[in-house]
C-alpha cells in the first residue's frame, strides 16, 4: 500500500495531500500519534476515611481524569458532589460525570449544581 492509495483521492482541485507526513510507514498505513496517551479512572464511590489521599495518589500516578456515574441501583456517591470534592482535593486532574440520570433529577437543580462545580 502506498501513500497515494490512502490519501491521493480524486477531487476537483487535485489530490488532498501531495506528500506523506513525517512518521508515515507503508507497512502500517497511519501517521505516528504525536499526542500523549492518557488514562482515567471511573469510580462509583471512594472510601470515606481516606478519599482525599487516594485521589491525590491517583493524580501523582499520572491519571488524567476521574469520572463518576449516576445510577440508582448501586451504592455510590452523588456524582456532582463527588466531582466538586475531588476537584478541591487535587491540582490538575480533570473531573467529570459519565452519566447523569435525568429521570431522577430536577433539571433546574441539576443545572445549578453543574454550574457551581
Amino acid at each position: 500500500m502506498s501513500w497515494a492509495d490512502v490519501v491521493d483521492l480524486p477531487t476537483p482541485s487535485g489530490p488532498l495531500v501531495s506528500q506523506p507526513p513525517s512518521g508515515w510507514n507503508a507497512r502500517y498505513p497511519c501517521p505516528k500519534v504525536s499526542a500523549p496517551f492518557r488514562f482515567g479512572i471511573h469510580l462509583w464511590e471512594l472510601p470515606v476515611e481516606d478519599w482525599p489521599e487516594r485521589v491525590r495518589r491517583y493524580e501523582s500516578l499520572g491519571f488524567s481524569t476521574i469520572t463518576f456515574t449516576d445510577h440508582s441501583v448501586v451504592p455510590q456517591w452523588e456524582p456532582l458532589t463527588a466531582v466538586a470534592a475531588v476537584a478541591t482535593a487535587t491540582e490538575r486532574i480533570r473531573v467529570g460525570t459519565v452519566v447523569l440520570d435525568a429521570g431522577l433529577r430536577d433539571p433546574a437543580l441539576t443545572a445549578k449544581a453543574a454550574a457551581t462545580v
